[in-house]
């Protein structure tokens, strides 16, 4: 993978930065589109912006001149290296309830993230906790990962270039979706995926026992893209035994067999929190914690949030 560092300079428009790649992609999307609108007749023109992958800018960024170029960005005092389009969900404004939930809240000593991408939550409890260990299959979304470890020092940040799942040592394919750098999933191909990998797998009840995780100050954040029900089913031990908060990422077809399986652990599921198009955020939180200090915080700013909440407390 070629890597560049781009200018440091970033263009701010309430809140969210436009670093200086994803600009250069934006205006010659759209550069592209207004010349096959001029030289194409109109009964060619979906034909033509198809084959030239500039159908929606999503596609185009999977296989533009600027793919392989890394953007220096910077949150909350943190240095992260970033794909252009990337580079959005590294803006204040990306889950800025979830972020102060788990950084100005819960803040627990141990912080697992599945999911991690290039690790923007993992760097940032990182400050707060005492360990972080995070699985990130796609190799690409790894080695920016690893840099982003890096270049602010953290030595309490364990990567690991795993899939969770609901076995050990398996070895499941992974589409990937490098418009967005290297998200993956297993389970669905995005619309502009471009590649294939294999991914070696591993169960959350596997890394807590092999990391000796005996603490139940426990957040397991899970971002899965659809995997989550797979990912859950190998983590029945350590929820069982450690009863750790968490934060997963759910996809709408899969939130009744969700619920159904919190449910049968005693857990009470909070959300949604975001609508994006197919899935929302929850917090899933085990019944006998809300009395606990940091859960009736977190309870109680939910609330505020106007997130709504599956039973009032």
């Amino acid at each position: 993978m070629r890597i560049e560092v781009s200018l440091t300079k970033y263009y701010r428009a309430s809140n969210l930065i436009f670093s200086p790649g994803f600009l250069s992609n934006l205006i010659l999307y759209f550069y592209m589109r207004l010349i096959t609108r001029l030289i194409s007749p109109p009964s060619r023109r979906s034909y033509v912006r198809e084959k030239l992958h500039i159908h929606n800018f999503s596609a185009f960024c999977s296989r533009s001149l600027f793919r392989g170029v890394l953007d220096s960005v910077k949150l909350n005092g943190l240095k992260f290296r970033t794909t252009p389009f990337a580079s959005l969900n590294l803006s204040t404004i990306h889950e800025p309830i979830e972020t102060h939930a788990l950084t100005k809240i819960l803040r627990p000593r141990l912080f697992i993230d599945v999911g991690a991408h290039i690790g923007r939550y993992s760097l940032l409890m990182a400050r707060t906790s005492e360990r972080v260990i995070c699985l990130e299959p796609s190799p690409e979304a790894y080695q920016i990962l690893l840099i982003n470890i890096s270049l602010n020092r953290l030595k309490n940040v364990v990567p690991l270039n795993l899939a969770a799942w609901d076995a050990d040592d398996e070895v499941i394919s992974f589409h990937l979706e490098r418009s967005v750098g290297g998200r993956s999933s297993a389970v669905r191909k995005p619309e502009n995926s471009c590649d294939t990998v294999k991914a070696r797998t591993i169960t959350l009840d596997t890394v807590t026992k092999g990391f000796g995780v005996s603490s139940n100050d426990l957040v397991i954040k899970i971002d899965a893209e659809l995997a989550e029900t797979h990912v859950l089913r190998g983590a029945q031990r350590t929820l069982k035994e450690l009863r750790p908060i968490l934060m997963v990422e759910i996809f709408r077809r899969n939130l009744e067999w969700c619920r159904g399986f919190f449910e049968n652990l005693n857990y009470e599921v909070i959300g949604p929190i975001n609508n994006y198009p197919y899935a929302d955020n929850y917090f899933c939180i085990p019944e006998e914690k809300f009395d606990e200090t940091k859960v009736r915080e977190l309870v109680a700013y939910l609330r505020d949030a106007k997130v709504p909440l599956s039973s009032p407390r």
